[in-house]
């Protein structure tokens, strides 16, 4: 997990831009990146405080508020490939990336992989397996 440079660090480098550095200058000084020492000190300046910004946490899901309708999308078309479905959603005006699709249908226990329907290969699996887009269960042949 990153860790967040001391506050020491930051507080060398904002008071040497503050007493007549640049940002570059004070970054080459303290081996800092040039970024680095411009962000502290815009942050400094914004907020007037040198604590570090929260590093990671929760991040919200970008499809969750539109879980019903993504869902109704597949059940109208149970064929749609993602790339498909992506395309469907930007028109809507919802951007989205295929690993973001990806991980929706995994959270909601769908499989993406190919099924008899589209005349690709079945996972041969152990007991009951996730659903697919196309509402079925995937089940073990044996």
């Amino acid at each position: 997990m990153p860790r967040a440079y001391s506050i020491n660090l930051r507080e060398r480098v904002i008071r040497a831009v503050e007493a007549g550095m640049s940002c570059r200058q004070a970054a080459r000084a303290f081996k800092v990146s040039a970024s680095t020492a411009v962000k502290w000190v815009q942050h400094w300046r914004r907020t007037g405080t040198m604590t570090p910004k929260q590093i990671g946490g929760y991040k919200r899901r970008k499809l969750d508020p539109h879980k019903e309708f993504v869902l109704e999308l597949v059940q109208r078309k149970p064929d749609l490939s993602l790339e498909e479905l992506r395309q469907l959603l930007a028109d809507e005006g919802i951007r989205v990336g295929y690993g973001t699709l990806w991980r929706f249908f995994r959270r909601q226990n769908y499989s993406v992989k190919k099924n008899g329907s589209r005349r690709g290969a079945n996972p041969r699996r152990c007991g009951q397996g996730a659903e697919t887009l196309a509402g079925n269960a995937t089940q073990s042949r044996h």
